[in-house]
């Protein structure tokens, strides 16, 4: 898959920039690796796993998730940028619900048939039930309830982080990102200081919300156009951080990659300075990186990237069913472990194709059919209530895709800036204007983006 800097004027059309979505498709393959790693430690009559043993790869992959906060920071700072006043951010936050919620819940049922089936059933307290919907954990009094599907618990920092993009929308700052930025690392520094008793407080100035911060940041400089400056240094820190986290997979990390440990903030500051720190490095290095050819590598890249939240909410299924598969195969003294392993990250990358195709892209038509609705609103409705981009609709986490190709009607001006339409077989993408074009004119296209 051949990469090259994109250059700051593109030359013909508008050059691809596919990092996002390859950078989604990596952290969500990285989940799954973790998860599958747990598959096959549990079961050991397959043998023991020599990938497995080359280091501390056992919780490693957990890090994807600390990449998908990365990425929703930055991609939510540009997609919010048209948005102003109490309307546009009440629609973005219904939007943004009906983005992710729908495949979510819907992962949720068949992981509760699955239970009744293959595993053993779990009694759901109510208030799983109210986090799984609500995603913000505002039902919990002592301590944070685990959504049906575990890995619920990123989406319920995701939607937390919307929050505050919905007040910036408020307040007509959304295009000054870095004051939530700023409130976002004030809040954590309060929260450290006086260790509030309350859990609501205790989960807004969780220090893991810093690592949204750090996508603002980001974006930031990108916005800017400094991302294209000085291109040897940000790829010798890029290089330099992505050396230390392969340090940590081979000689440990500590307790950082442990979901409670970020839950009740024990270990969120230090995740933050391990992970989230040295990924922000690598995810700047990389961010200016345009698609060169198309390769069949660099296709299956794009389309893990599209898959990615789906990939992310169906792989725990798929867990468990082979869980159930597995435990009955015979101990026949073979090292199965590793082919093991392998298979059962195929075959959730597979059913993650086939949950996108059927069940997140359906989904996210109907939601950008609706978009469209708002925007042939008769002119006076629309003058009050003016349609979100399309980027605010269809981006999504680990976020994280959207509709199989560009919205209709959707025409982006000359300079417009683009980043990849989640669910799309790559974006085009010209980059960042310099300082003097920084804010995009009133009445310009806003640029596609996934989320999350």
């Amino acid at each position: 898959m051949a990469l090259r800097t994109a250059q700051s004027q593109p030359t013909t059309g508008q050059r691809r920039l596919d990092s996002i979505q390859i950078m989604r498709g990596v952290a969500a393959a990285l989940v799954v690796f973790a998860h599958a790693v747990d598959l096959v430690q549990v079961n050991p009559h397959l043998g023991t796993s020599h990938i497995v043993g080359l280091g501390a790869l056992e919780n490693f992959g957990a890090i994807g998730v600390d990449l998908f906060f990365i990425i929703s920071g930055f991609v939510m700072a540009l997609s919010v940028t048209r948005l102003s006043g109490s309307v546009a951010a009440r629609r973005f936050l219904r939007l943004r619900w009906a983005r992710i919620a729908p495949p979510f819940l819907i992962a949720c049922g068949l992981f509760i048939c699955l239970q009744a089936f293959f595993g053993a059933p779990h009694p759901l307290p109510w208030r799983a039930l109210a986090n799984a919907v609500l995603f913000v954990p505002v039902v919990d009094g002592l301590g944070y309830t685990i959504p049906v599907l575990e890995v619920g618990w990123s989406l319920s920092f995701e939607f937390t982080f919307y929050l505050g993009v919905a007040a910036l929308v408020v307040l007509g700052l959304s295009r000054r990102p870095e004051i939530l930025a700023a409130f976002i690392v004030l809040a954590v520094a309060v929260g450290m200081a006086t260790d509030p008793q309350h859990f609501l407080l205790r989960w807004v100035t969780n220090p893991i919300m810093l690592e949204f911060v750090l996508g603002i940041v980001a974006y930031r400089l990108w916005e800017k156009g400094l991302l294209n400056r000085a291109r040897v240094v940000q790829w010798v820190l890029g290089a330099v951080a992505a050396g230390y986290l392969l340090y940590q997979a081979a000689v440990g990390f500590g307790a950082v990659s442990e979901a409670r440990g970020v839950l009740d903030a024990t270990t969120s500051a230090e995740r933050v300075l391990m992970w989230g720190l040295p990924l922000f490095f690598v995810f700047v290095a990389l961010l200016p990186t345009a698609q060169g050819p198309v390769t069949p590598s660099g296709q299956f890249a794009r389309r893990l990237g599209d898959s990615s939240y789906s990939l992310y909410l169906v792989h725990p299924l798929v867990f468990l069913f082979l869980a159930a598969v597995y435990a009955r195969v015979p101990a026949m003294g073979l090292p199965l472990a590793d082919l093991v392993l392998l298979f059962s990250v195929a075959v959730a990358v597979g059913a993650g194709f086939a949950f996108y195709r059927w069940i997140e892209c359906p989904i996210n038509e109907k939601v950008r059919r609706s978009n469209q609705a708002a925007a042939k609103a008769p002119e006076p409705a629309r003058a009050a209530e003016r349609p979100l981009p399309a980027d605010a609709v269809t981006e999504s986490m680990p976020a994280i895709g959207a509709r199989p190709g560009p919205l209709a009607g959707s025409v982006p001006p000359p300079r417009a800036r683009h980043l990849p339409a989640h669910g799309s077989h790559g974006a085009h993408a010209t980059h960042p204007p310099h300082r003097r074009h920084a804010a995009p004119p009133r009445h310009s296209a806003t640029p596609r983006v996934p989320l999350g």
